[in-house]
Parts: structure tokens; C-alpha cells; sequence
């Protein structure tokens, strides 16, 4: 699990996003604003999340990184009883 630690969230439709992590704030409505994108992402790439992910929780806004170079989110997948199960990314396709 990466050192970016989630401690709030904001439910957005189906979705959870980070509102706070021990390195950054974002508000609710900057939560809702990058929601829409990963939602799109998702519904377009389903093999990114484990077979039993209930929750996805956004962690990062779309970007790329030197462990990924495709543009892509970065989300923790829960399952229905709230056990953590993976970090993934989530690629945008274009």
C-alpha cells in the first residue's frame, strides 16, 4: 500500500473520493469535479479492479508517474465488507 495514507472521503454517486491524505486536502466539490473522469475510466477498463470490488476510492487525479507512464488514476478497490484489497491504476483511455 503507498505511503499516501487516505483519511477522509467524500461519496460521490457510487464512488468514494480522497478528500484528505496525510499529504494533501482537496474539497468535496474538487472530489466531485475529478469523479466524473475516473468513472469514465472504470466503465471503460473493469480488468484494471479486483474480481470483488464493491467501492472504489479515488486516492489521485488523473497523472502519470515514473512506476506508470500511461496517464492513469490511482484508486484503493474495497470489498462489501470494507476490506481493502488492492491499490490499482486505472488507465484513461482516449
Amino acid at each position: 500500500m503507498s505511503s499516501n495514507n487516505v483519511f477522509k472521503l467524500a461519496k460521490v454517486g457510487t464512488a468514494y473520493k480522497a478528500t484528505e491524505t496525510q499529504n494533501w486536502r482537496r474539497t468535496e466539490e474538487a472530489a466531485k469535479n475529478a469523479a466524473a473522469g475516473l468513472k469514465d475510466a472504470v466503465e471503460k477498463d473493469t480488468k484494471a479492479l479486483p474480481a470483488n470490488t464493491a467501492e472504489i476510492v479515488m486516492r489521485e487525479s488523473q497523472h502519470t508517474s515514473d512506476a506508470d507512464s500511461r496517464s492513469h488514476y490511482t484508486a484503493e478497490a474495497w470489498d462489501d465488507k470494507g476490506n481493502f484489497l488492492a491499490t490499482v491504476h486505472v488507465p484513461v483511455k482516449k
